[in-house]
């Protein structure tokens, strides 16, 4: 996953940044999302995940399927994501220009979670306290995973804090095993 992100940021800045220049990040957010509904498609899917296909075929068939939707530039984005073959991170481009937009709105997305429910009460304070640490409006999802024992996990940009009792205790079994 991690490969994949490194591989993907690139074009998300590079599309977010055109995306800016025309005034069109709306609109490029659809054309992402209509490039991640044809690539994920199951026969498209596997042409673009065969090493031996040639990469002229793989984005004029991407670029054929989507040829009533996709504007000139997102067609270009198809070709030279084929060329270097990284269509197959679309998905996670996709992921990461949203995480842009949402920044140049003044957005920030974060994720928590806990191992039980939370409070309105509890939910309010970490919502207070990461709109004041990234001094935005930040959009809170609220998960649970009751293996996570206690506490609690926030993830935000590539900020994370592990505050779950299955992490502590992770830690307390490498001290002692050493």
């Amino acid at each position: 996953m991690a490969e994949s992100q490194t591989l993907a940021r690139p074009y998300a800045e590079a599309v977010y940044g055109l995306a800016r220049e025309q005034g069109s990040v709306d609109g490029w957010a659809g054309q992402l999302s209509s490039l991640v509904s044809i690539t994920t498609e199951s026969q498209i899917s596997d042409l673009i995940n065969n090493p031996s296909a040639p990469t002229g075929v793989v984005a004029g068939v991407v670029n054929a399927a989507g040829a009533t939707v996709l504007t000139d530039d997102a067609k270009r984005l198809v070709e030279a994501m084929a060329a270097n073959r990284r269509l197959a991170t679309l998905s996670e481009v996709k992921a990461q220009f949203d995480v842009l937009k949402a920044e140049g709105e003044g957005r920030v997305r974060a994720s928590v979670t806990s191992a039980a429910a939370m409070s309105a009460a509890q939910q309010t304070a970490i919502k207070t306290a990461l709109d004041a640490k990234w001094s935005a409006d930040v959009e809170i999802a609220f998960h649970i995973d009751p293996s996570l024992v206690g506490g609690a996990v926030i993830k935000a940009r590539d900020w994370v804090i592990d505050g779950s009792i299955a992490s502590q205790l992770k830690k307390l079994a490498s001290v002692i095993a050493q």
